[in-house]
């Protein structure tokens, strides 16, 4: 259907917005994870490079490690294609 691509402008075309913001979360999310771990390794190496005192070089350090320490399940998660996705709307109640 559509041009054959998986993105998320194919995906709203084809199908509509009910698919296609789902695909457009996604897709931004997946590059939030590559600017989070360069955001975290900025930190040391721009202290480096701004010749910050010793104890600014080690607090950027332990903060880019803790960052990426928290969050090595989501990271976890996303290599193996198993995070939970964004919900935008309740599940309806179960009714018994």
């Amino acid at each position: 259907m559509g041009s054959g691509n998986i993105g998320a402008t194919n995906v709203w075309r084809t199908v509509g917005p009910r698919y296609g913001i789902p695909v457009i979360l996604l897709d931004v999310a997946k590059g939030f994870v590559p600017a989070l771990v360069v955001a975290a390794l900025s930190l040391p190496i721009g202290a480096l490079l701004l010749e910050e005192p010793w104890p600014v070089l080690v607090f950027a350090s332990a903060a880019a490690l803790g960052v990426l320490i928290l969050h090595r399940g989501n990271l976890a998660r996303l290599r193996a294609g198993t995070e939970t996705r964004v919900r935008l709307r309740r599940k309806p109640a179960a009714t018994t």
